[in-house]
């Protein structure tokens, strides 16, 4: 059985502190909280030059969690930093930000780097586990109220939170802009404009070009039978069978086309922010957003710029406590960090349902991939 993380005392308070790292972070926010170039996409440029100006001045604050974070790459791309969660070197990060396909490497030191294993995913907090091959690496420490109980002690609006990052100087820092709360999933949709009455069933008026029905081959004029294998007699039945169903599920459909009964497997997906949002393209105007932003039980929503390759590190409050770990790039002026408790309970998800795995043989590499 792996060792869990040991319960450590918080750091001691950094209160002599605070005031002037909170005065000269103010200082410099208009020059330093820039967003990034919109429309390039940054995983492809080299990694963005660490201001050693305020960021520096938290350096202390994210000393001792730094040495738990790892950059996640495919080949020589940065995908996203993961974090240590116990001495077995299993390893939280963010699973939309995976490609399906490619071996992962974990960069340990500058130029050196190791395999990673994918363990499993978690879909409600979008987090993946991997595990190291290595156990050069301390787990994150955790104070004694983090763990399975939710807490959202010190959380509250205009708490500051450093972005912690592998290398001496946090990514970033910024302030929480509201309490904890839920992020609602986005609604879902196989891609059809049904007319609305109709004796004979709901008939589509319309097809929405590049969606799930757009591209299973469902035309104008059929009319919709059973979804989910339930009978749909109505506009309202088709959309309560898709109640409780997430982005990337996958329904059968039926239709009646002329004399035909046919089926379509169609992949669910919220409608394009663009067709109904006129605000969506203002709030991505401050650079590239995280791929899943939206479904989340509980963030800690704070103002801190980050790219979304930069996420699936921990943040930490003024006295070094991890509070949690980055989930999304969610805004022009928000991200996302999940509380450590709901990390923790997404981690152990993932080990129930994972097959026994063989030890790993511990291979290291002094060229990173």
């Amino acid at each position: 059985m792996p060792t869990t993380t040991k319960r450590r005392p918080h750091p001691p308070p950094l209160a002599a502190s605070r005031k002037w790292l909170a005065a000269l972070l103010i200082a410099a926010s208009g020059v330093l909280c820039a967003p990034a170039l919109a429309g390039v996409d940054s995983r492809h440029r080299p990694p963005r030059p660490h201001i050693a100006g305020p960021w520096a001045a938290f350096a202390p604050v994210a000393a001792e969690a730094r040495r738990s974070v790892v950059a996640v790459r495919v080949g020589r791309e940065r995908v996203a930093l993961a974090t240590l969660i116990d001495t077995e070197g299993h390893a939280l990060t963010k699973a939309s930000e995976l490609p399906a396909e490619g071996a992962l490497r974990v960069e340990i030191a500058p130029g050196k780097s190791v395999p990673a294993q994918r363990i499993g995913a978690d879909q409600p907090t979008d987090l993946a586990l991997l595990r190291l091959h290595t156990r050069q690496l301390p787990p994150i420490a955790l104070g004694p109220a983090d763990g399975d109980e939710a807490t959202d002690e010190g959380l509250s609006p205009g708490t500051w939170l450093i972005s912690v990052a592998p290398g001496r100087t946090p990514l970033a820092a910024g302030i929480i802009s509201v309490e904890p709360r839920a992020i609602a999933p986005r609604r879902v949709l196989i891609g059809v404009e049904i007319r609305p009455g109709g004796d004979d069933g709901p008939r589509i008026r319309s097809v929405i070009p590049g969606m799930g029905a757009d591209k299973a081959g469902l035309k104008p004029g059929d009319i919709i039978t059973r979804v989910g294998g339930q009978e749909t007699n109505s506009r309202d039945d088709v959309v309560t069978r898709l109640k409780g169903l997430s982005e990337g599920d996958a329904i059968e459909v039926k239709v009646r086309r002329g004399d035909e009964q046919l089926s379509f497997t169609i992949d669910l997906a919220p409608l394009p922010e663009s067709l109904f949002d006129r605000s969506a393209h203002m709030n991505r105007m401050g650079g590239e957003l995280s791929e899943r932003v939206h479904g989340f039980e509980r963030v800690i929503q704070h103002d801190t710029v980050l790219a979304p390759h930069e996420v699936g590190g921990p943040v930490v409050d003024l006295d070094g406590r991890v509070v949690g770990l980055n989930i999304a790039r969610a805004g022009r002026i928000a991200s996302y960090a999940l509380p450590m408790d709901l990390c923790l309970a997404a981690a152990k998800r993932i080990r129930q349902r994972a097959e026994p795995i063989e030890q790993p043989v511990h291979h290291e590499s002094h060229t990173t991939q």
